[in-house]
Order: structure tokens, then C-alpha cells, then sequence
């Protein structure tokens, strides 16, 4: 099996890659294409708190009511996103979910554009996250093509097509390729046509701002004229010809953009950079540069297998050597990199020389369901990272996976090991506390990070092979070796249901839907008895992504996915197989 995140050969029964610690997921159930999304958005409905709280043994109904006074208060704080190459999901960073859950290609293909149609919008005080005008997919529907927007809306745009669509990290544009390779853009629920024609190699800044696209494409030698254009004024600026194809990158307000340029030959390029589309700067031979602050403040690039910082117009700083294979952190405005060197974690801030923060390599840094983090690989000579833009404002008080362990970093950027031996784990909303499932099969809950981590334990079972829990983490369900359901609340473990084929858990953590013999959708409120919501002879899974769980439901002909609210579902896509 090849890990997504990495790409190191693991065996074919491995769990986690022993080279980063991330999840390997089978190729049928992690999906690929992320643009395949048509979507028919209903009224709001949802599940919520009972007026009285039920013990674990009685059983719960769901109230709906309830439920839309918490979605309204959800909806004045704040929402969100992930996707993609390389992480289909969130959950594709975290260990422990591959065997339980079972999400087929086109429903993996499209959920992490759809999925977001009810995050809470954060504002981006501590991570970047969806606003209101946030674009959740472009797609092609019944020869048309429509727009589905984070408040629910379905915007028709004036096209017949649409094709290689983009978005910007906190979804606030996309752009795309019309029937006739113009290129187009979507702002505000708004159509742009900008009258670019026969372009490509499109990437948008971070909030919007700014398109970088290439004409003039010599795909023999994967080179060609790199271009801006800017998505408030519709102004467009030529930057440089002869530019390396896929080596662009935008700083996080757009107006800062670095490329490859005189790529005539693998060792005769340079490093360019040009701010506010003023003549490019060379930065120097051989120097890739892969991620850039506004107005080129800090530099960050490779040169061959080595990994360098610098301050605009500063002597350079040499971070690491030696590298085949790195794992960079950044944070949203780039002043500080977490990287992977030796097998230990170091960073950098404001380019400055490199501190040891542990002995462990990071994989993964752990946020809030609703931020949105990109994933981007790149390579030059002998060295290749993947660069990691977490969109989180910092990255002290944070907390990092690392090999089955989970590890926090204070304010002065020491870290410290709060949770070892872990197989999954779900983190609470206020990320002040998370639990997991040890290798030892007991089930614990942690707090107190600062204070090196006080652990509790919650449960036991050995068998325990992935964890579902949300909100305040009142409720622990998990699912074991023998496909039984379980969930913890206070001191008691209750079964809940046996043969479950897949589960997912509500935003709020109090609400667990599950399949059986993927035949028969169920859920669990707040660890009452097993209710069916829906069956059939279908082939039937369900996940969560952010805020919402959906579930697939598939036969012979067609294939339907539908958002579970409350104790029903509202179909959003379906495609004839």
C-alpha cells in the first residue's frame, strides 16, 4: 500500500505509514477527483439537546426544534474547509479510521466540497476559515453549471461548462475554464468572465485576491508566460516568459509572487520574485522558491537538497541539509515554518535561525474541524518537501501528531508529550481537551496541556479500533474489532449496536449515525437505543466531514448522497453508475 501523504511503499496490511504516521486508506474508499459535486440544498433541520438530559440506558428522541435555535446560534460564531491533493479529508492525517470507515470513490470524490454547507464561521482570528460569501463547489448539473455558496445558496452561472476549477484557501473565489477555455470567475456569488482565453497552471492567493495563471504553455519544455490577474479590479499584468510550469507561488494577500524563470536547462534556473507586479527580483541560481510573505518579507526556498529561510534583502539562512523528503509547516502569514530534518522538528521565525522543538517528526498539526489547511508538493534536485499552509495564526498552543503520539507546544515554543501509544483520538471544539484509544486498549482523556497533560481514563477495550466524538466530548463512541458500537458516558460503556459497517458523529458530539451490514441507517442520541432512520438493499456508508455527515447510498443504477439532519435525510447528489 502507498501512503497518500508521503508516498512510502508500506505492507499491505500496515494501518499507518511507517515513515510520517498517517492513516493509509485503500484506493477504493479515498477517492480522488474533489470537484465532483452537484448539490440541491433544502430547508435546515438538525439534532439538538432534549429539555431533560436521558441517562445512557433510556432511550432518546431526537428534537428538531431544538436543533435550529442551535444551529442559529452556531451560525453568529463562525465556519470552514480542507482539501486538496494529497488529503481528501482531515481525517486522512489522523490514525485509526481506515477500517471502519467506508466511503465509496465518487462519495470520497466530492464530500470535501459539499461538507461544509453548515460550518460555523471563525472569523480567521486563529486559523482561516470560511465567511459567508465562501464558494463550496462549481460543478456541471443538468447542462448547466451551478455555484453551491457556504450559506446554502445554489447560484446558476451564464456557462454551459466548467472545467479544471480552483479555489482559494478560504474558498472566497474560484475560478474555472468555460466551454470555450476562457477563464471565469466566481466572487461573491458573482460571475466574472474575464476574457482570458487559452491559459492554464491556474493557482489563487490564500483570501482571494489574486489569480497567477500561464499563456503561451511549450508543454515540451514545461514552460511558459506567467500572468496575474487581480479579482477586485479585473486588471491583468504580465510578470515573465520562459517561467517553469506548476512553480508559482502567491503570498498570502496576492500581491507577492515568486516562479522558477530561465528554465532552460535543470541546472540553469533561478529563483524570481515580483511584488506588487513590479520587475522580478533573482533571488539566485538553483533557488526554488516555494512559499513567500507579502511583499517578499520572508523567502523561503530549496536549492537542491538544501532548505533555506531569508529576510528580504538579508543574508540567507541555512535551515537543513541532506533533504530527500521534508514535512514544511506555515503558518498564515508566513512568519513562522515548523520543518522535518533528521528526524526531529525544528522552526523558524521571521527567517530566523532554526530552533530545536522536538526530538519527534510532526505529521500533522491538529485544528478545529473548520479550518482549512492546502497541501503542496514540491521538488527540486535531489530535495522535495510537502508544504503544509495550516492557516493557523500560530503555532504555540498547538497541539501535533507524531508517530502515536500527540505533543503541544507552549508559548515559548516548548513542547511536550501529552498522550503516547495512540491509535485515534477526537479532539473537543474549544480544543482545550481531546481522548483517544491507546495500543494498550484503554480509552483516556486528556487536559491540562500546559501542566504536561492530565490523563484520565474513560474506558477499556481492547478491541477499540476508531473513536467518534465531537463538542464537548460528553460521548465516546467507538467501534471494535468485532464491528460492535459502543459509547461512554461518564463511567458506563454501553453497547449500543452490533455488525456496524461504518459511523460518523454530529458537530455537537451528541448524535452518532452508523450503518449495519451496510443495509440499514441508524443513529444514537446522546448514548440512547439504536433508531433506523433509513434501509434497503443498497450498498449504504455514511462519514462525517466538518460539520456535516452525509450518507451514500448505492445499487445497481444509481447512487444518491444525502446530509443527515436530525433523523432525516435530504439528498444533495445523485449520478447514475
Amino acid at each position: 500500500m502507498i501512503c497518500n501523504k508521503c508516498g512510502k511503499e508500506c505492507a499491505d496490511d500496515a494501518k499507518f505509514c511507517t515513515n510520517c504516521g498517517t492513516e493509509l486508506i485503500a484506493e477504493e474508499v479515498s477517492g480522488t477527483a474533489p470537484e465532483e459535486a452537484v448539490v440541491t440544498v433544502t430547508e435546515e433541520e438538525t439534532v439538538t439537546e432534549d429539555a431533560a438530559e436521558a441517562t445512557a440506558e433510556e432511550e432518546t428522541e431526537v428534537n428538531e426544534t431544538d436543533v435550529k435555535e442551535a444551529e442559529e446560534a452556531e451560525l453568529r460564531e463562525v465556519p470552514a474547509e480542507a482539501e486538496k491533493k494529497k488529503a481528501a479529508a482531515e481525517d486522512s492525517k489522523r490514525p485509526g479510521k481506515g477500517k471502519i470507515l467506508k466511503v465509496v470513490g465518487a462519495v470520497a470524490a466530492i464530500l470535501v466540497l459539499i461538507l461544509l454547507i453548515k460550518a460555523i464561521c471563525s472569523g480567521g482570528e486563529e486559523y482561516i476559515a470560511l465567511d459567508k460569501d465562501a464558494v463550496l463547489a462549481v460543478e456541471e448539473a443538468d447542462d448547466k453549471v451551478i455555484a453551491i455558496m457556504s450559506d446554502g445558496n445554489v447560484v446558476e452561472l451564464d456557462v454551459e461548462e466548467c472545467s479544471y476549477v480552483e479555489y482559494s484557501q478560504d474558498r472566497s473565489v474560484a475560478c474555472f475554464f468555460n466551454e470555450d477555455d476562457a477563464l471565469c470567475v466566481l466572487r461573491k456569488g458573482k460571475l466574472v468572465k474575464t476574457g482570458i482565453e487559452d491559459a492554464g497552471e491556474v493557482i489563487v492567493s490564500a483570501y482571494g485576491d489574486t489569480i497567477a495563471y500561464m499563456t503561451d504553455i511549450d508543454f515540451w519544455n514545461s514552460c511558459g508566460t506567467l500572468n496575474l490577474y487581480y479579482t477586485k479590479s479585473g486588471k491583468k499584468k504580465e510578470i515573465a516568459e520562459e517561467v517553469l510550469c506548476d512553480s508559482a507561488v502567491l503570498s498570502p494577500n496576492g500581491e507577492t509572487v515568486a516562479y522558477v524563470g530561465d528554465y532552460e536547462a535543470i541546472d540553469d534556473f533561478k529563483g524570481y520574485y515580483s511584488v506588487n507586479g513590479k520587475k522580478p527580483v533573482a533571488l539566485g541560481k538553483e533557488k526554488y522558491i516555494f512559499a513567500i510573505a507579502d511583499k517578499a518579507a520572508y523567502i523561503y526556498y530549496l536549492d537542491d537538497d538544501r532548505i533555506y529561510a531569508q529576510k528580504k534583502k538579508k543574508d540567507e539562512e541555512k535551515l537543513a541539509s541532506g533533504i530527500y523528503y521534508s514535512t514544511v509547516f506555515l503558518n498564515a502569514d508566513h512568519t513562522e515554518m515548523l520543518f522535518v530534518n533528521d528526524d526531529k522538528t525544528y522552526i523558524t521565525v521571521k527567517a530566523g535561525e532554526k530552533e530545536k522543538v522536538s526530538n519527534e517528526e510532526f505529521g500533522s498539526i491538529l485544528l478545529p474541524s473548520e479550518s482549512i489547511q492546502n497541501y503542496v508538493y514540491r521538488r527540486s534536485g535531489r530535495g522535495a518537501i510537502e508544504v503544509n499552509y495550516t492557516g493557523a495564526d500560530t503555532f504555540k498552543e498547538q497541539l501535533f501528531y507524531a508517530g502515536g503520539k500527540i505533543i503541544y507546544m507552549n508559548k515559548k515554543q516548548i513542547t511536550n508529550t501529552v498522550a503516547s501509544g495512540v491509535m485515534d483520538f477526537a479532539v473537543a471544539e474549544d480544543g482545550e481537551s481531546f481522548v483517544y484509544a491507546g495500543y494498550s486498549g484503554d480509552i483516556m482523556s486528556v487536559t491540562d496541556f500546559d501542566k504536561g497533560g492530565r490523563e484520565k481514563k474513560i474506558g477499556n477495550d481492547a478491541e477499540a479500533v476508531g473513536l467518534y466524538a465531537g463538542g464537548s466530548l460528553k460521548y465516546v463512541y467507538y467501534i471494535n474489532s468485532d464491528d460492535e458500537l459502543c459509547c461512554i458516558k461518564g463511567k458506563k460503556t454501553k453497547k449500543i449496536a452490533d455488525d456496524v459497517t461504518s459511523a460518523a458523529i454530529s458537530a455537537d458530539g451528541k448524535v452518532c449515525y452508523f450503518v449495519v451490514e451496510e443495509e440499514k441507517l441508524c443513529y444514537s442520541a446522546k448514548a440512547g437505543k439504536e433508531k433506523k432512520i433509513a434501509s434497503g438493499d443498497e450498498d449504504i456508508s455514511c462519514g462525517r466531514y466538518y460539520n456535516m455527515v452525509i450518507a451514500a447510498m448505492e445499487d445497481e443504477d444509481e447512487e444518491v448522497i444525502s446530509v443527515l439532519d436530525g433523523n432525516k435525510l435530504k439528498e444533495l447528489y445523485k449520478q447514475e453508475r
